[in-house]
């Protein structure tokens, strides 16, 4: 089993006044300024796992701008032909055949973002924020898709689509801001 030394201070400074852990802390740093604590196995078994699953920055930036590039495209034609509907250029049983060609294809990128290993803390910001446009991405597909039509009104379908597609453009200025500082 490993330890770790908490500086009991620092935590002191951090606890409510009237708590009985920092009561606890007092009478302890009366005696030592340090606690030595034991750290459980779990925690082991995750620093193992985070260090053996931490992909390196350049390889992880390559492969995330892959799929984005990929996830974008379809993502811009899931807009187009939205507003083709909207602007009644498509009927919504047509739109539907074209969500049914587009959906499997960006289930198929999100899986891939899912499997990426895990992000050093460097590009942490930047992994996140494409992970949360590919969520986006992801959302264009529920309120088209045909196994979740009955779910929805038109109404609401439309208004849900308009607002996923506005934090899409949200997303994606986030992730050209964070990409800028890598």
């Amino acid at each position: 089993m490993s330890y770790m030394r908490l500086n009991i201070q620092s935590h002191i400074r951090q606890l409510n006044t009237s708590s009985k852990i920092k009561k606890t802390y007092l009478r302890i740093l009366s005696y030592t300024k340090f606690l030595t604590v034991p750290i459980f196995p779990y925690y082991e078994l995750i620093r193992t796992y985070y260090k053996e699953n931490t992909g390196s920055k350049n390889d992880l930036i390559l492969e995330t701008k892959k799929i984005l590039s990929s996830v974008i495209s379809l993502a811009q034609k899931v807009i187009h032909f939205f507003n083709e509907y909207n602007n009644r250029v498509l009927t919504e049983e047509d739109f539907l055949k074209k969500m049914d060609y587009l959906i499997p294809k960006i289930n198929k990128y999100v899986v891939e973002s899912q499997n990426l290993n895990i992000p050093p803390d460097e590009i942490r910001d930047w992994s996140q924020a494409c992970a949360d446009l590919i969520g986006t991405i992801y959302d264009f597909t529920l309120f088209y898709n045909r196994k979740y039509l009955s779910q929805r009104t038109l109404e609401n379908r439309k208004s849900c689509m308009e607002m996923a597609i506005k934090q899409y453009l949200l997303d994606l200025e986030k992730v050209r801001n964070l990409e800028e500082k890598l």
